[in-house]
């Protein structure tokens, strides 16, 4: 991403910018549908491609929301190896962009739920600390199994990344 394209997603609002390390581009994730575009799979790791929304006491829809006014989805970890990029200290817990066990971007989402987990299947999938672990909890809540305010995480939809 260019220095502009990093000007123009700060002036959009965004709390912070995660710096990931690159990774391998390591092809075909099954759902390819553009040269050189996979729309689902594991892609090569994008800079700065994931934003925080502050831990404000955020429902999924307000986080939706938030991500969907900077021009990102709520994220959504594909494979392993993503979810382990995206390590955020002291920024969970927060929404991630899987609802009744759907992603929003149509993909096949990876889980890695604590062990009392999933406590609502029809509900929406937040990483509930910094260990990672991910806990499906009502859509309405603002307050984590913890206590925590929840935030959300953003990053770029797939489409973009073409």
């Amino acid at each position: 991403m260019s220095r502009v394209g990093c000007l123009c997603l700060a002036l959009a609002g965004c709390q912070l910018v995660f710096d990931l390390s690159p990774g391998p581009d390591v092809g075909d994730g099954g759902g390819g549908d553009a040269a050189g575009f996979e729309a689902c799979g594991v892609q090569t790791y994008d800079r700065l491609r994931y934003f925080s929304v502050p831990n404000d006491g955020l429902n999924w829809l307000a986080a939706k929301t938030a991500c969907e006014h900077r021009g990102m989805d709520l994220a959504v970890f594909d494979t392993q190896a993503e979810l382990e990029e995206v390590r955020i200290e002291g920024q969970a817990p927060y929404w991630l962009g899987v609802m009744a066990m759907t992603s929003v971007d149509d993909c096949p989402p990876v889980f890695d739920f604590a062990a009392t987990q999933p406590e609502d299947p029809a509900g929406c999938l937040m990483v509930a600390d910094g260990s990672l672990e991910m806990a499906q909890v009502s859509c309405d809540n603002t307050i984590a199994p913890n206590g925590a305010l929840i935030g959300g995480l953003c990053e770029t939809p797939r489409a973009s990344l073409a």
